[in-house]
């Protein structure tokens, strides 16, 4: 999945890890909070 990450968006490696973390924790979707405070770029 990082690899796919890494050939669409630009983003730190950090970024991308915990994003990848939270999609695992939750089934694949970004709760509100993650969206809200973690991604709004």
């Amino acid at each position: 999945m990082k690899t796919w990450l890494d050939d669409r968006f630009q983003m730190p490696d950090k970024m991308a890890a915990l994003l990848i973390k939270f999609l695992e924790q939750s089934g694949g979707k970004l709760s509100k909070r993650a969206r809200e405070k973690e991604f709004t770029a």
